[in-house]
């Protein structure tokens, strides 16, 4: 067994409640290596710690265990008095990776606003707030540069900055009505399941029912892009897990190897169940394919740079479009993984993403500014996903 973590528990004081509180963390994985055996911490409001100790030490273990990306063997948490699982602690956390993953193609400004609408903050919002954090972590003169173009330690700033949920919860509290909060994404899934079982208590014991939905025969999926709160949910709670490889492929396989490290069996699957989405254009050859996706690039550019998403342009506006090196590399990495071409080009690059992500099926979606085109494409790739002895289901 690996050397552990420990740290003897700090006394408890009077007054505020500590930042962190760790009693007998224990975590034991499926193939018996026990990570985390008895620890017990305690961090100060205000204090700055940090976690030291060699590789296997139960240090990325730890930080999991709080941040509930971990499942605790045995122990109790709590991040200022609550209990690290409810929806107070997790407002109160912030995690920074250890890898830096930004959209690399994304200005700061343009990170920070987006990841500001997983918290509830509209993008006008978003825009108005987003010089504090670019002051704060000195970035400022650097809000409009992308992120690859940063040096390790301002990507690394970037990230913390990111990360600054105690900020984003008090944003938050100000721009929702006296006495109104948002509910947790795990507990409103709970809620759903519940609805359509016809099981639903309130918090005080009150009943509630759906019509229609109560005792409906449908199929839960969730939809996530990493291997983050989306996915752990999903896992949980044994339920079928839809990557989106067609918004962000960076980060497919992390987002399918979370779901299934942490699934369990339940009344819908007793194994992981995965699908993965692709952004596909097929014609009878590779350059009229080509010819019909030229508008992808523009109308991909319209989204990520959060001026709204432009009508899907035709190829000959699309053609026109100025571009310039920045556009290209915003979205460069959008037009390298939409699969364009003859049936049996875009076919074999779907068997290539199938078999990488080991995805139990294939979320198709296909987008050009003639639907007679869309159509088309959908049927020469049935035609030769059928011709390989692929099953497939139109919807």
């Amino acid at each position: 067994m690996a050397d552990q973590l420990a740290t003897p528990a700090a006394s408890r004081s009077g007054g505020s409640p500590p930042a962190l509180r760790v009693e007998g963390l224990r975590k034991t994985y499926e193939d018996g290596f026990t990570a985390v055996a008895g620890l017990d911490l305690e961090i100060p409001d205000g204090a700055f710690f940090g976690l030291l100790g060699p590789n296997g030490a139960g240090k990325t273990t730890l930080i999991g265990s709080v941040c509930n990306i971990v499942r605790p063997t045995a122990g109790a948490l709590s991040v200022f008095g609550h209990d690290h699982r409810s929806r107070q602690a997790r407002r109160l956390l912030g995690l920074a990776a250890q890898e830096i993953n930004v959209d690399r193609f994304l200005s700061i400004r343009q990170i920070l606003i987006y990841h500001a609408g997983y918290h509830g903050i509209g993008r006008k919002a978003a825009a108005r707030r987003a010089d504090e954090p670019l002051a704060l972590f000195r970035l400022d003169d650097k809000a409009d540069v992308r992120a690859y173009e940063l040096s390790g330690g301002m990507q690394r700033r970037l990230v913390l900055a990111r990360a600054q949920s105690p900020r984003i919860a008090l944003q938050r509290r100000l721009l929702l009505l006296p006495g109104a909060e948002s509910q947790d994404y795990a507990e409103q899934i709970d809620d759903i399941l519940a609805l359509l079982a016809g099981t639903y208590h309130s918090p005080e014991g009150v009943e509630a029912h759906v019509v229609p939905g109560e005792g409906a025969d449908v199929e839960v999926w969730i939809l996530g892009s990493s291997g983050g709160q989306s996915a752990a949910v999903a896992g949980r709670n044994g339920l079928r897990f839809a990557a989106n490889y067609h918004v962000s492929p960076a980060t497919v396989l992390e987002a399918v190897e979370g779901y299934r490290s942490f699934f369990q069996p339940s009344e819908f699957l007793d194994k992981p169940y995965v699908s993965v989405s692709a952004d596909v254009v097929v014609a009878e050859d590779d350059a009229t394919a080509r010819a019909l996706a030229t508008g992808y690039g523009p109308w991909v550019r319209s989204i990520r740079t959060a001026e709204g998403a432009i009508e899907y342009p035709t190829p000959e506006e699309a053609r026109a479009h100025p571009w310039t090196d920045e556009d290209r590399a915003l979205v460069q990495d959008r037009l390298d993984t939409q699969f364009v071409g003859s049936p049996g080009r875009v076919a074999d690059q779907l068997e290539q993403l199938q078999e990488a992500t080991g995805a139990d099926e294939l979320l198709i979606t296909t987008i050009t500014h003639d639907h007679t085109d869309r159509v088309r494409s959908y049927e020469l790739l049935a035609e030769e996903w059928r011709r390989r002895g692929h099953s497939f289901q139109s919807s």
